[in-house]
């Protein structure tokens, strides 16, 4: 089992304050949602995408099982934490049957934890040629805290289900991109109660991704508020309040520095456009701000728009759809095997 790899149908999302789920059905082609569900959790339970209490999560997982009326046994599970590293990487191109080998054997030089503290796991985006004129394979290597990911698993297990991937949360999110993105070079943000998901998506590959701790759970703090008593009036609506301008300004800010590691290290890149995600995506008056600090046109994702049918009775895309846009994105995961 690794960070990428086997097949599911049932994406889960594990946040502060709530874990989601996503049933996904139909080929990868013409996926059609089932079901979603969350429930709320106190926030001591998860903490920064790992389960502190697991007992109390697992007692929830069987609750949403059963309040979304979820049949599958089998996740898809979403890795989302500060400890989670991620690394673009150029390797000699080998015979595929030699490359994990030689990957793991390199991987120690690309992350600053040893190798025996975390489970790696890679993906090859593509091939491109060296400055001696040798082909060679661009690989995204991703590596989680083997303790925090066993954590996570065990509950799980404790719960009644089982596992079969564990995905990175930031890439799965170029699943909910309209057709037109992919020939472009854009940012996709989920922002989640206890985190914000991140990747830099080229012409329909992710070249960089990251975490960060930027969340709706620090915009409850800015506005001296619990984060279940969050205003979320819309995305569109309303303009953003003075409380709410220096959370704001630090999610542009965390943007923008996102933007331009992403161009100083891939000389003559630039990004088009801005997809934001998430329970965070609907404070009020954000698009707008974001529009105006980054000079670059922002959508929220609405992951139900690429699927061919939504057979949720009483679920509202429009409303509610960017709040799964990770946990769907990770059952359309399921739904593409190894």
């Amino acid at each position: 089992m690794g960070l990428l790899g086997s097949a599911a149908r049932v994406g889960l999302e594990f946040d502060t304050g709530q874990i989601r789920a996503a049933v996904v059905s139909g080929g990868a082609n013409r996926p059609v949602l089932t079901a979603v569900g969350s429930v709320e959790i106190p926030e001591q339970a998860i903490m920064m995408g790992v389960v502190e209490e697991g007992d109390m999560v697992s007692s929830a997982l069987r609750e949403l099982w059963s309040k979304a009326r979820i049949g599958g046994r089998s996740v898809v599970l979403g890795m989302s934490t500060p400890g989670m590293l991620m690394r673009s990487a150029v390797f000699p191109k080998v015979p595929d049957d030699r490359l994990a080998q030689a990957v793991h054997l390199q991987a120690g030089e690309y992350f600053p934890i040893p190798m025996n503290q975390l489970v790696m796991d890679f993906s090859v985006l593509g091939e491109t040629e060296t400055e001696e004129g040798s082909q060679a394979l661009e690989l995204l290597m991703v590596a989680a805290r083997r303790e925090q990911l066993q954590r996570n698993l065990d509950c799980i297990r404790d719960a009644g289900l089982s596992c079969d991937i564990i995905d990175a949360s930031p890439l799965v999110l170029g699943r909910h991109l309209p057709a037109g993105a992919t020939e472009e070079t854009v940012v996709v943000a989920d922002i989640a109660n206890g985190l914000t998901s991140l990747v830099v998506i080229q012409e329909g590959v992710p070249r960089f991704a990251r975490v960060l701790q930027v969340s709706l759970e620090s915009y409850a703090e800015e506005m001296g508020t619990a984060l279940s008593d969050v205003p979320l009036d819309g995305f569109e609506e309303g303009e953003t309040s003075a409380g709410a301008e220096a959370w704001a300004i630090s999610f542009a800010d965390e943007i923008n520095s996102s933007v331009n590691y992403f161009v100083g290290q891939n000389e003559g890149a630039s990004v088009d456009s801005l997809y934001i995600g998430g329970r965070g995506s609907r404070v009020p008056g954000l698009s707008r701000f974001l529009v105006e600090q980054l000079e670059m046109p922002v959508q929220r994702i609405n992951p139900v728009e690429q699927m061919a049918d939504n057979r949720v009775k009483g679920f509202d895309p429009e409303a509610g759809g960017a709040n799964y846009a990770v946990a769907i994105g990770l059952a359309l995961r399921g739904l593409e095997g190894v």
